[in-house]
């Protein structure tokens, strides 16, 4: 079950010792999924929640890692997406900006994140 979860909540090691590492959902019907990766640097978190009018993803990223988060936009009609509480995308560009939280950009029906070590909430609607 470990192997499914962390296929299906993201995280992913994406160069050697979780140094950096991305968190995709495929969510496929799941309308919920909670993932801890016990990693090299430390414990990944991801939840998951996807509600008829909106998505959010917590993720709690150890010391001394960076993180790409994709949001998928594809599943509902988003036109904005916030992080703590802050909107970094809306109606198909960046705005604003949060402390350690870089717009990576728009593609395939996601947009992509990258985050410093912390905790991190996503929320898109």
């Amino acid at each position: 079950m470990a192997a499914a979860a962390t296929t299906t909540a993201g995280p992913g090691e994406t160069s050697p010792a979780y140094e950096t590492y991305r968190v995709k959902p495929q969510l496929g019907p799941l309308r919920s999924l909670d993932c801890t990766s016990h990693t090299i640097k430390g414990l990944v978190k991801v939840s998951i929640r996807r509600y008829d009018e909106s998505f959010h993803l917590k993720l709690h990223s150890p010391e001394k890692t960076t993180a790409t988060v994709i949001v998928p936009l594809k599943e509902l009609a988003h036109s904005a997406i916030r992080v703590n509480n802050l909107t970094l995308w809306s109606q198909g560009k960046a705005i604003g900006s949060v402390p350690g939280v870089t717009v990576v950009g728009e593609a395939d029906g996601s947009v992509s994140f990258e985050v410093s070590p912390g905790s991190w909430h996503f929320e898109s609607k």
